[in-house]
Formats: C-alpha cells, sequence, structure tokens
C-alpha cells in the first residue's frame, strides 16, 4: 500500500480583494445532521468524477453512477459505479470519527466484494436493479443504466462484467472524511483476499463551507491504494547470503485488464507477443506499468525510473521517454540501435523532447516489429548497462 503523509492545510479561495481560508464542515454520524453518510452517498451517485479513481486505476474510462444500497447476502453496499467497458468499482461510504467503524469498514468492504465476485451476471444485474436509483424511471438493464459514449456492445458488455465477476476485479474504495491514525489497523484483513484480484483505496472527501450560502467545495485525496511492491532476489553463496537485487513487481489490476482488452481487439495476438517481451526483460529488472499505455520501465538508482519503451492501445509504439530520465546521448544511442535492429528510422520529437521510432514518415506501429521484438531486450541491457556505467563514473 501507499499511504500519503496528512495535509496540513486548507483551501483558499484567492480573489481580486484577497484571499479566504475554506471551513471544514463537519460531517456527522448517520441521521444525527445534513451531512452524514446518506449525504456523502448521495453525493457519490450524484457526481461520481468526485472520486480521484483517474489517480488509483488511470487506465480505465470514466465511471458512471449505477445504484446506491444495492443488497447483497452481507448487506447493503452503499455505491455501485461501472463504465461502458464492464469495469466494476464499489464503495463503502464511511465517518472514521467512530471507532467501531474503524474496525469494520475494511471487512465489510470486503465482504461485499466476495459477495458479488460469487454471483452470476444475472444475479448480479438483478441485485443492482434493485437499488436506489435517482428520481426518474428505473432503467430495464444494467446495460440500459449506462451512457451511451464509449460503451461495447450489449453482449461484449455481458461477456467482459462476468469475466471480472469471476476473477474477482473490482476497483473497491473506502470513502469517508478521513482515514487518519487508524490507516494501518484498517488492513490488517487484506491477506484473507488475496486470492482476488481488486484494486483497494481510502479515498478522503473533504468538504469546505464556500462564502455563498448553501455552496461547498469537495476535497477529494487518495489516502492509501494498491501499489507496486518491491521484491528481494537474495544469492546465497559459501560465504553467506547478500541482496543481489531488488525488483519492483507490478500487481495486476483493472487497468491492466483495460489495456489488454483494448489491445487485443485491435490486434490480436498482439498480448502473447508483448507477455513473452516482458517475460524476457524481467531478469534485467525491467518491470511493466500499465497507465494509458504500457510502459517498460527500469528502476535507474537514486533517479526516477527510465521508461525504456511505450505501447499505446491504438498499438503505436513510442521510445521517446528515454531520454527524460537518463543521458540524453545513451538515450539517443538506444534509439539508433532500436531503429536498426527493428529496420525503421529515429526521429527527432520538437522541443529535444527525445527520440523516437518512426517508419514511412509516421510513428511505429507494433504490428511492423511484434516478429522482431525478441531483438529488443539485449539492446535494453546495453542501455541498462551504460547507464550504470555511467552513474559509477559520477559517483
Amino acid at each position: 500500500m501507499i499511504i500519503d503523509p496528512l495535509l496540513t492545510g486548507v483551501p483558499l479561495l484567492v480573489g481580486p480583494a484577497g484571499s479566504q481560508a475554506l471551513e471544514r464542515v463537519p460531517l456527522t454520524l448517520q441521521g444525527t445532521g445534513e451531512f452524514d453518510e446518506a449525504w456523502l452517498q448521495r453525493l457519490i451517485h450524484d457526481h461520481p468524477a468526485c472520486l480521484p479513481i483517474a489517480d488509483i486505476e488511470p487506465g480505465l474510462d470514466p465511471f458512471a453512477a449505477i445504484c446506491r444500497e444495492m443488497p447483497t447476502p452481507k448487506g447493503y453496499l452503499d455505491n455501485l459505479l461501472m463504465t461502458g467497458a464492464g469495469d466494476i468499482a464499489i464503495v463503502e461510504t464511511k465517518l472514521f470519527r467512530n471507532p467501531e467503524a474503524r474496525r469494520k469498514v475494511l471487512a465489510q468492504a470486503l465482504d461485499y466484494a466476495t459477495c458479488l465476485f460469487g454471483m452470476t451476471y444475472e444475479a448480479f444485474e438483478r441485485a443492482a436493479l434493485c437499488g436506489t436509483f435517482a428520481p426518474g424511471p428505473k432503467p430495464a438493464s444494467l446495460y440500459a443504466a449506462l451512457p451511451e459514449a464509449e460503451k461495447l456492445g450489449e453482449a461484449a458488455f455481458v461477456d467482459a462484467v462476468t469475466r471480472k465477476l469471476r476473477c474477482g476485479r473490482a476497483l473497491v474504495l473506502i470513502a469517508g472524511d478521513g482515514i487518519r491514525s487508524d490507516v494501518e489497523s484498517l488492513l490488517d484483513g487484506l491477506h484473507a483476499h488475496a486470492r482476488f484480484g481488486f484494486t483497494l483505496a481510502l479515498v478522503e472527501l473533504g468538504v469546505f463551507q464556500m462564502p455563498e450560502e448553501g455552496h461547498y467545495l469537495v476535497r477529494p485525496r487518495t489516502l492509501a491504494k494498491t501499489a507496486i511492491v518491491q521484491r528481494t532476489v537474495v544469492e546465497i553463496t559459501g560465504t553467506g547470503a547478500a541482496v543481489k537485487e531488488v525488483r519492483p513487481v507490478v500487481p495486476e489490476t483493472l487497468s491492466t485488464d483495460a489495456y489488454w482488452q483494448a489491445l487485443e481487439a485491435k490486434m490480436p495476438g498482439a498480448r502473447a507477443a508483448l507477455e513473452a517481451l516482458i517475460a524476457a526483460v524481467e531478469p534485467l529488472g525491467v518491470y511493466p506499468e500499465f497507465l494509458k499505455s504500457l510502459n517498460l520501465k527500469w528502476q535507474r538508482s537514486d533517479h526516477k525510473p527510465v521508461n525504456l519503451g511505450y505501447i499505446f492501445k491504438n498499438v503505436s509504439l513510442w521510445v521517446d521517454a528515454a531520454a527524460w530520465n537518463a543521458p540524453k546521448d545513451l538515450a539517443k544511442r538506444y534509439v539508433e540501435d532500436l531503429a536498426a535492429a527493428f529496420g525503421c528510422d529515429t526521429h527527432a520529437l520538437p522541443n529535444g523532447n527525445g527520440w523516437s521510432l518512426y517508419k514511412d514518415s509516421k510513428p511505429l506501429r507494433l504490428g511492423a516489429v511484434l516478429d522482431r521484438l525478441d531483438r529488443w531486450p539485449p539492446i535494453m541491457r546495453g542501455f541498462i548497462t551504460a547507464i550504470q556505467q555511467s552513474d559509477a563514473k559520477a559517483s
């Protein structure tokens, strides 16, 4: 998990007449005031964009609200959100000043997620349609409840949701007014659900009074989320044990699924080729990061990671980012070596932002080099070695 430090400041409203610190609105326990857990539920349902999902899972389409109070065998799920690609997000809202809530909220949210993962599509749809919707007619189906923009065909949508339910793929959010000193204790039960592939995040929604009566500012903040972890490789010899290397290990996420699904739709068979490439470069310490693109990264000592190349869902392949966090002369040589191996040209990008690969005066497409990807790992190795030697000289 990544746990952010607490914020110490408050939002400022700045204008020609000066600045004004906004006062935080105290949220109250259920049924004891206007701003309670039910108010948070309605806020999320009416404005799902208030959740920082793009920071948590940047490779996904925007989420739309489906319903509130969705029944499950373990109780009522506060908020159900989905994308047109069939991605699922469940949200449990809690006010964390209640010690009992702090102890139980994670287990409760994961229990709800586990209930969903045991459902068929038909059972999932029935439960969702039994939830609370916004005023107006209730949709005839789960598919009909989603906006038309970027929506799959209905059969493909049903297949995607079914696959995610079967594999336990979902975004599980716990949203409240502040999860502070007890964050670590909230995570105690997470290991029991390791067989599922969900992403977990803890989100704070701070509410502040604006100068105009009845107007409020909502500040979302991701306090904790699943993240890359480090795997330490220990080498044992006759003289003892020593750490040989530390490699990032990237968990499978919803963004991973979204990327592979879009890539396979664009170029069937590309996933197998890229997974073989990922396996081939793993001994070099190169790891995949799935955002809007597949990024191949290597952790440079005491520096930001070096991006060795990235492939978008539209199958364009870029290596210009290699120059961002590595010596530019080495990055240029790396791109030139790749161009020779792939049979394409080197193209300098504007404003000195690096070099990339072009073929026939257009950005290189994955399909043009799919049968040559085995030439990439040794060139990565040479680039990494050159960076390490440069760093050793500078130290």
